[in-house]
């Protein structure tokens, strides 16, 4: 079966109409023109399935949601969108506002996607011989930022929930959210599912969940756990988040795996050049291509 697919990337516009933060190097302002910039290319290629967005569209504001829409709105292909925490932050937590914010059921309907729950914000589609699967790595755990958050319930509810993770490496860890265990049984089976019918894998997300850097996914280990299951059709994990960008491919030293390439892309919101890319599947090479400051990789997925 002859597989081929191509698609945009963007992470983290965090758009917001406010200065820019001198110390943390983020121009919030100058995002909406760099998601022009990157619309306007996408559209140009003729040969572009999909681009999908990984999350983080607004800073902390829900007005800005609808400034950054409509310059995704001039896409002349469909579009993706997994949820980022400021996305949530911007709307005080109200998921229901996310949804509208990000018009996620509009989405969801445009690429033909499958979620696993209307109240959710996981799913999947098919595409090109993929099967893409878009995590939420928000799970009910939201960013917070107050001084006292190593102490807070969510917190400690975390800690209950995935005993022995490596947790807190950072002040108020919490903002890299986790997968709980209803969203960690349906990618167990939407990995099954691809697996029995043959098909590969992409997953989506915000958070990554390796290499181990400080904005990894608080239970990061127990998704691995369950990728890793499923090496055979995963060909590789997409996130943002992590606005510097990181490149690493996971096995187990020792044992004889098939690694998967984990790949983090840059932040748009940084100050400079923009950075965006392009992403090339052909079943047997992951080509990206970065524009501005994101980087370019070519990576023989082991198929």
């Amino acid at each position: 079966m002859e597989r081929k697919i191509k698609f945009g990337v963007i992470a983290d516009p965090q758009y917001q109409d406010k200065d820019m933060d001198r110390l943390a190097h983020r121009d919030y302002r100058g995002a909406l023109a760099k998601v022009r910039e990157a619309v306007h290319f996408f559209n140009s290629i003729d040969d572009l399935d999909f681009v999908i967005v990984l999350g983080d569209l607004v800073d902390d504001s829900e007005m800005s949601f609808g400034s950054v829409m409509n310059e995704f709105k001039r896409l002349k292909l469909p579009f993706a969108i997994v949820p980022g925490n400021h996305d949530f932050k911007a709307t005080n937590l109200d998921k229901e506002k996310v949804r509208e914010g990000l018009k996620f059921d509009e989405m969801i309907s445009g690429i033909g996607a499958t979620t696993h729950d209307e109240r959710e914000m996981y799913y999947s589609f098919k595409m090109g011989g993929y099967r893409l699967v878009c995590l939420d790595t928000n799970s009910g755990v939201y960013e917070r930022h107050d001084e006292s958050a190593h102490d807070s319930p969510i917190e400690n509810k975390i800690k209950a929930d995935s005993p022995g993770i490596v947790y807190n490496l950072i002040p108020n860890h919490i903002w890299n959210g986790r997968v709980d265990k209803e969203q960690q049984g349906w990618l167990k089976n939407e990995l099954a599912m691809a697996e029995t019918t043959g098909e590969r894998v992409l997953v989506f997300s915000h958070a990554p969940f390796y290499p181990q850097i400080q904005d990894m996914v608080i239970n990061y280990r127990e998704v691995l756990t369950i990728l890793e299951r499923y090496k055979d059709v995963v060909v590789g994990c997409f996130a943002g988040h992590h606005h510097f960008g990181a490149f690493a491919q996971f096995a187990r030293l020792g044992v004889n795996l098939r690694p998967i390439p984990f790949i983090t892309f840059k932040g748009m919101v940084m100050e400079g050049e923009n950075a965006f890319a392009v992403v090339a599947i052909d079943g047997e090479n992951i080509k990206v291509q970065g524009f501005g400051r994101e980087n370019s990789y070519q990576v023989k997925n082991g198929f």
